[in-house]
């Protein structure tokens, strides 16, 4: 039960574009549930060792990561992201997005730093189980895509849908796809294309 909760609170602050506060006061939990084996420890505190060391990217850098053109839709607005070092961007045919037409938002949160890695870190975690609930409207669960595990959502009601694909880029980029009228598996072709983008290590 109390993975579950962690998860949703997790998730939702992802797809949401929460701040990763949120995640942080969850991470003693998680750690708490956590069974890996020592060598397994030992890796992971390297990397986000390594993380924690790294100096963010500036308000500019952050900005050039985010592509003109996402799927078929143009890149309309990028907006910081409150709480985290990251920012969002909409990708929309019509000037601004709603709950009527279709669109991509783009959150991109840089892990670098002392606040980042925290954040990576407890996504890093989710990614690890194998969480899945599943009920008339809404799907949560995690599966690979290239090779690599990433979180799902899909959400319908009798008129619309929205869905999510989230994931960890260089172990340090927490990338979130959510989409508007558009389902997981049209977001998998945008998903590749910021997969096949040169981050900064």
């Amino acid at each position: 039960m109390k993975n579950k909760k962690i998860f949703l609170s997790v998730f939702w602050m992802l797809l949401l574009v929460w701040g990763c506060s949120a995640g942080s006061q969850n991470n003693t939990g998680s750690e708490n549930n956590m069974t890996e084996n020592s060598e397994k420890q030992d890796h992971d505190k390297n990397w986000q060792q390594v993380l924690a060391e790294k100096t963010p990217l500036d308000k500019d850098e952050l900005y050039k990561l985010f592509p003109e053109k996402l799927g078929e839709f143009p890149l309309i607005l990028i907006s910081d992201n409150t709480g985290t070092n990251g920012a969002i961007g909409s990708y929309c045919h019509e000037s601004e997005t709603s709950n009527l037409n279709r669109h991509i938002t783009l959150t991109i949160i840089d892990g670098a730093g002392y606040t980042g890695f925290q954040h990576i870190n407890e996504v890093h975690r989710m990614l690890e189980s194998n969480y899945s609930e599943k009920n008339e409207k809404e799907w949560l669960r995690i599966e690979k895509l290239n090779n690599q595990k990433m979180i799902f959502r899909d959400k319908t009601s009798d008129d619309w849908a929205v869905s999510g694909i989230s994931f960890l880029k260089n172990l340090r980029y927490h990338v979130t796809l959510s989409a508007n009228r558009i389902s997981t598996n049209d977001l998998r072709n945008p998903v590749n294309e910021i997969q096949a983008l040169k981050f900064p290590e």
